[in-house]
């Protein structure tokens, strides 16, 4: 028990402070892009989960494109939602 608490303490200090998180409450998988000045780097997020980190904390902001949904430009550690095949910043 306490190796798990260990492991958990040194993920959550290892995630850098104020990124974005995108966070998928449909049930359905998407093709994400994301765009931070410094190249767009491409991934998926399944349904039902959160992608912690999307956006380097280094940046002063970037653009979030989700395949089908639409794109989002966020600032600073605003976190992305879909829900209901739309975008939101939290």
């Amino acid at each position: 028990m306490k190796a798990l608490l260990a492991m958990t303490t040194a993920l959550v200090l290892a995630m850098p402070a104020g990124a974005t998180s995108l966070i998928n409450k449909d049930s359905e998988r998407y093709d994400i892009a994301v765009n931070s000045g410094g190249g767009t780097m491409r991934t998926t997020i399944n349904g039902k989960t959160t992608k912690s980190g999307v956006c380097p904390s280094s940046a002063s902001s970037c653009k979030i494109e989700v395949e089908g949904v639409g794109e989002i430009e966020v600032s600073g550690s605003e976190d992305v939602i879909i829900e209901d095949g739309e975008l939101e910043a939290d």
